[in-house]
Protein backbone atom coordinates (compact mmCIF):
# COMPACT_ATOMS: atom_id res chain seq x y z
CA UNK A 1 0.00 0.00 0.00
CA UNK A 2 1.27 3.70 -0.66
CA UNK A 3 1.95 5.45 2.11
CA UNK A 4 0.19 8.97 3.20
CA UNK A 5 3.74 10.78 2.21
CA UNK A 6 3.51 9.31 -0.72
CA UNK A 7 0.51 10.68 -2.11
CA UNK A 8 1.17 13.80 -0.61
CA UNK A 9 4.20 13.78 -2.55
CA UNK A 10 2.35 12.88 -6.19
CA UNK A 11 -0.19 15.80 -5.16
CA UNK A 12 2.29 18.38 -4.67
CA UNK A 13 4.09 17.83 -8.11
CA UNK A 14 0.69 17.95 -9.43
CA UNK A 15 -0.48 20.97 -7.83
CA UNK A 16 3.18 22.70 -8.34
CA UNK A 17 3.33 21.77 -12.04
CA UNK A 18 0.21 23.93 -12.59
CA UNK A 19 1.07 26.93 -10.21
CA UNK A 20 2.32 28.88 -12.37
CA UNK A 21 0.29 28.68 -15.06
CA UNK A 22 -2.62 29.70 -13.18
CA UNK A 23 -0.93 32.32 -11.97
CA UNK A 24 -0.23 33.99 -15.35
CA UNK A 25 -4.05 33.29 -16.35
CA UNK A 26 -5.34 34.90 -12.95
CA UNK A 27 -2.45 37.89 -13.53
CA UNK A 28 -4.05 38.13 -17.58
CA UNK A 29 -8.00 37.88 -17.09
CA UNK A 30 -8.08 39.57 -14.03
CA UNK A 31 -5.24 41.85 -13.03
CA UNK A 32 -4.76 43.16 -17.16
CA UNK A 33 -1.33 41.83 -15.89
CA UNK A 34 0.66 40.85 -19.74
CA UNK A 35 3.38 38.82 -17.58
CA UNK A 36 4.45 38.08 -14.17
CA UNK A 37 7.91 38.06 -15.67
CA UNK A 38 10.58 40.82 -14.32
CA UNK A 39 11.31 42.59 -17.27
CA UNK A 40 13.44 45.15 -15.08
CA UNK A 41 11.75 48.40 -15.95
CA UNK A 42 9.03 49.90 -12.71
CA UNK A 43 6.40 50.92 -15.79
CA UNK A 44 6.53 46.86 -16.34
CA UNK A 45 7.34 45.53 -13.15
CA UNK A 46 4.56 47.81 -10.56
CA UNK A 47 1.32 48.24 -11.34
CA UNK A 48 -2.08 50.17 -9.58
CA UNK A 49 -4.71 47.95 -8.81
CA UNK A 50 -8.00 48.34 -7.27
CA UNK A 51 -8.84 46.76 -4.60
CA UNK A 52 -11.65 44.83 -5.83
CA UNK A 53 -9.45 43.57 -8.71
CA UNK A 54 -6.87 42.22 -6.15
CA UNK A 55 -9.93 40.67 -3.85
CA UNK A 56 -11.26 38.44 -7.29
CA UNK A 57 -7.75 37.58 -7.98
CA UNK A 58 -6.81 35.98 -4.76
CA UNK A 59 -10.48 34.74 -4.70
CA UNK A 60 -9.78 33.24 -8.45
CA UNK A 61 -6.03 31.74 -7.03
CA UNK A 62 -8.49 30.01 -4.34
CA UNK A 63 -10.12 28.59 -6.40
CA UNK A 64 -7.49 27.35 -8.66
CA UNK A 65 -5.86 25.83 -5.35
CA UNK A 66 -9.46 23.96 -4.89
CA UNK A 67 -10.14 22.63 -8.07
CA UNK A 68 -6.19 21.43 -8.43
CA UNK A 69 -6.14 20.19 -4.91
CA UNK A 70 -8.97 17.73 -6.01
CA UNK A 71 -7.49 16.92 -9.14
CA UNK A 72 -4.13 16.07 -7.45
CA UNK A 73 -6.22 13.82 -5.12
CA UNK A 74 -7.78 12.42 -7.87
CA UNK A 75 -4.44 11.63 -9.65
CA UNK A 76 -3.07 10.34 -6.24
CA UNK A 77 -6.17 7.51 -5.86
CA UNK A 78 -5.40 6.58 -9.87
CA UNK A 79 -2.27 6.08 -8.23
CA UNK A 80 -3.27 4.20 -5.45
CA UNK A 81 -5.57 1.82 -7.49
CA UNK A 82 -2.87 0.72 -9.91
CA UNK A 83 -0.35 -0.05 -6.67
CA UNK A 84 -3.42 -1.67 -5.29
CA UNK A 85 -3.45 -3.82 -8.67
CA UNK A 86 0.25 -4.31 -8.63
CA UNK A 87 0.21 -5.12 -5.09
CA UNK A 88 -2.93 -7.60 -5.83
CA UNK A 89 -0.73 -9.58 -8.58
CA UNK A 90 2.04 -10.36 -6.42
CA UNK A 91 -0.53 -11.52 -3.94
CA UNK A 92 -2.02 -13.93 -6.60
CA UNK A 93 1.32 -15.37 -7.98
CA UNK A 94 2.89 -15.33 -4.78
CA UNK A 95 -0.26 -18.01 -3.94
CA UNK A 96 0.04 -20.11 -7.19
CA UNK A 97 4.03 -19.75 -6.27
CA UNK A 98 3.17 -21.54 -2.52
CA UNK A 99 0.91 -24.27 -5.02
CA UNK A 100 3.65 -25.13 -7.00
CA UNK A 101 6.38 -25.61 -4.66
CA UNK A 102 3.54 -27.78 -2.31
CA UNK A 103 3.43 -29.81 -5.42
CA UNK A 104 7.23 -29.67 -5.75
CA UNK A 105 7.38 -30.96 -2.42
CA UNK A 106 5.37 -33.88 -2.44
CA UNK A 107 6.77 -35.54 -5.93
CA UNK A 108 10.20 -35.50 -4.41
CA UNK A 109 7.92 -37.27 -1.21
CA UNK A 110 6.81 -39.66 -4.23
CA UNK A 111 10.22 -40.05 -5.04
CA UNK A 112 11.45 -40.91 -1.95
CA UNK A 113 8.56 -43.47 -1.69
CA UNK A 114 9.48 -45.09 -5.19
CA UNK A 115 12.73 -45.49 -4.13
CA UNK A 116 12.46 -47.23 -0.81
CA UNK A 117 9.28 -49.62 -2.35
CA UNK A 118 9.40 -53.36 -1.49
CA UNK A 119 7.57 -53.76 -5.23
CA UNK A 120 6.94 -52.72 -8.54
CA UNK A 121 3.37 -51.64 -8.06
CA UNK A 122 4.44 -49.78 -4.97
CA UNK A 123 7.26 -48.07 -7.09
CA UNK A 124 4.64 -47.43 -10.11
CA UNK A 125 2.12 -45.87 -8.06
CA UNK A 126 4.68 -43.92 -6.32
CA UNK A 127 6.41 -42.24 -9.57
CA UNK A 128 2.27 -42.00 -11.04
CA UNK A 129 1.91 -39.74 -7.99
CA UNK A 130 5.42 -37.58 -8.56
CA UNK A 131 3.79 -37.52 -12.12
CA UNK A 132 0.60 -35.90 -10.84
CA UNK A 133 1.91 -33.29 -8.58
CA UNK A 134 4.72 -32.04 -11.02
CA UNK A 135 1.65 -32.06 -13.44
CA UNK A 136 0.12 -29.99 -10.97
CA UNK A 137 3.32 -27.83 -10.21
CA UNK A 138 2.95 -26.59 -13.71
CA UNK A 139 -0.31 -25.47 -13.36
CA UNK A 140 -0.16 -23.82 -10.79
CA UNK A 141 3.39 -22.13 -12.42
CA UNK A 142 1.40 -21.36 -15.59
CA UNK A 143 -1.33 -19.18 -13.83
CA UNK A 144 1.79 -18.00 -11.98
CA UNK A 145 3.26 -16.94 -15.46
CA UNK A 146 -0.03 -15.85 -16.79
CA UNK A 147 -0.67 -13.15 -14.40
CA UNK A 148 2.68 -12.14 -13.88
CA UNK A 149 2.48 -11.45 -17.78
CA UNK A 150 -0.70 -9.74 -17.45
CA UNK A 151 1.03 -7.23 -14.82
CA UNK A 152 4.26 -6.57 -16.17
CA UNK A 153 4.65 -3.40 -13.94
CA UNK A 154 4.31 -5.81 -10.96
CA UNK A 155 8.10 -6.62 -9.66
CA UNK A 156 6.72 -9.03 -6.76
CA UNK A 157 4.37 -11.02 -9.47
CA UNK A 158 7.54 -11.08 -11.89
CA UNK A 159 10.13 -13.04 -9.23
CA UNK A 160 7.53 -15.11 -7.39
CA UNK A 161 6.84 -16.70 -11.40
CA UNK A 162 10.17 -17.39 -11.67
CA UNK A 163 10.10 -18.76 -8.53
CA UNK A 164 7.63 -20.87 -9.66
CA UNK A 165 9.31 -22.02 -12.65
CA UNK A 166 11.92 -23.13 -10.59
CA UNK A 167 10.15 -25.31 -8.29
CA UNK A 168 8.34 -26.95 -11.95
CA UNK A 169 11.98 -27.98 -12.32
CA UNK A 170 12.18 -29.66 -9.00
CA UNK A 171 9.44 -31.26 -9.81
CA UNK A 172 9.94 -32.63 -12.75
CA UNK A 173 12.87 -33.38 -11.62
CA UNK A 174 11.06 -35.76 -8.90
CA UNK A 175 8.91 -37.51 -10.71
CA UNK A 176 11.64 -38.21 -13.96
CA UNK A 177 13.36 -39.82 -10.97
CA UNK A 178 10.62 -42.05 -9.61
CA UNK A 179 9.63 -43.43 -13.59
CA UNK A 180 13.52 -44.24 -13.43
CA UNK A 181 13.14 -46.05 -10.07
CA UNK A 182 9.81 -47.78 -11.31
CA UNK A 183 10.90 -48.76 -14.60
CA UNK A 184 13.92 -50.33 -12.72
CA UNK A 185 11.59 -52.13 -10.61
CA UNK A 186 9.89 -53.09 -13.99
CA UNK A 187 12.50 -54.57 -15.55
CA UNK A 188 13.79 -56.68 -12.36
Amino acid sequence: MTSITALTSIAADFAHDQAAEAADQIAAEVLNIRTLEDRGRDRFDFHDLHVGNIRRALEAAFNAGVETALQAAETAEEHQAETDTRDTAAADVEISLLETASHADAAERAARNASGAESAEAAIAAAAEAARHAQKANTSAEEAGRTANANPESDGAQEFAADARHHVGRARSAAAEAMRIATGWHAE
